[in-house]
């Protein structure tokens, strides 16, 4: 796991007071069932027992899920991988000692009194217990594949940037200035020709740049590509991103006048972001800790909808609303606080949560 030792000791504190809680639970409403016969009573103490392991591999699976957002860590594939090897070891030990301490409850209940077939039922109830943890397991795969794509469009994105940033240095931001795209490569590694030619063919897609031989590695700057590299613009239309990373005119990093295009953009964004975005990131930081429970999934979700907002040359008031509405809606009282000093920096106050 790509998560710090810290974070997995509190993983663990997660996991071992949820599995308590479980653990104790089972006992009491064992304890209140009302006794019929031994054989309904095996039952009952099968039923609780499966419940509760599937509980604690659910548990298990969270406590890891709460560690990586508590260290600011994405989830991927193969992290995933160790949730549900992890998941499994619970399940493991669930399953051996319920065959220990309940007495043959499982072979009395599969109607198998023989200890021959002991590891059988074992299996029989792991099996069942992790069929019905599976559908949250499926969940986090899902999510975890949807962030290996963004940032897999995230990584695409940060090229074109490069490599435009790139041409617009080597003609001086002019037009009809060659640049050569072989001579990337010299200072660039990491980089293929073929990369070079998948990114050249888009950036000409885009009017920024025009390909003066058949290999589209011999390159001109566009006039559009000329104010491109002088302004902030979107090269990636999937992501929005400002292709020029390092520009002084950044709205982030500089003050500028406001910037209104219709309805949807906000001109107090524009202006006020620039001097509050580091508080504003600290505060999104501090509000991933405030977050009900009941509503996690969709709180932080709402919380990394506003960062990609922000990270937008002009921000979006209409968007804004609805994501500072939504996260507030799934905040604790403390939370609620919070949100109400974002909402104060970004929109001085305009918006009532």
């Amino acid at each position: 796991m790509k998560i710090s030792a810290e974070a997995e000791k509190y993983a663990d504190t997660l996991f071992f007071n949820e599995s308590r809680l479980i653990h104790e639970k089972t006992k009491e409403d064992l304890r209140k069932h009302k006794f019929v016969n031994h054989e309904d009573t095996a039952n009952k103490d099968y039923s609780l027992q499966l419940a509760a392991a599937t509980a604690m591999a659910g548990a298990r699976i969270e406590s890891y899920l709460s560690a990586y957002e508590h260290e600011g860590e994405n989830v991927e594939h193969e992290d995933v991988l160790e949730f549900i090897k992890a998941a499994r070891k619970v399940l493991e030990r669930q399953s051996n000692l319920i065959s220990t301490l309940s007495g043959g409850t499982i072979t009395m209940v599969r109607n198998q009194w023989s200890p021959d077939y002991r590891d059988q039922m074992i299996t029989y109830f792991r099996d069942k217990a992790f069929s019905q943890v599976e559908p949250r397991i499926n969940e986090v795969i899902l999510k975890s594949k949807t962030t290996s794509l963004k940032k897999a469009a995230r990584k695409k994105m940060t090229k074109r940037n490069e490599l435009f940033r790139w041409i617009f240095d080597q003609c001086e931001g002019k037009q009809y200035t060659d640049a050569h795209l072989r001579n990337f490569l010299e200072s660039n590694s990491d980089w293929t020709e073929n990369d070079l030619s998948s990114v050249s063919d888009y950036l000409e897609g885009e009017g920024l740049i025009e390909q003066k031989d058949d290999s589209g590695l011999l390159v001109w700057l566009t006039h559009e590509g000329v104010k491109a590299g002088d302004s902030p613009a979107e090269v990636d239309s999937s992501t929005k991103a400002s292709i020029v990373q390092h520009t002084q005119h950044n709205i982030f990093n500089a003050a500028v006048g406001a910037v209104q295009q219709g309805d949807q953009n906000i001109a107090n964004v524009a202006q006020s972001v620039g001097a509050n975005l580091a508080e504003v990131a600290d505060l999104l930081k501090e509000l991933r800790n405030h977050i009900d429970p009941e509503h996690r999934e969709d709180g932080i979700e709402y919380i990394d909808a506003i960062e990609e907002e922000l990270a937008k040359d002009v921000p979006k008031e209409s968007r804004l609303r609805v994501f500072l509405k939504g996260v507030g809606d799934a905040a604790t009282e403390a939370g609620k606080v919070v949100v109400g000093e974002i909402t104060k920096k970004l929109l001085s106050g305009e918006i009532s949560l």
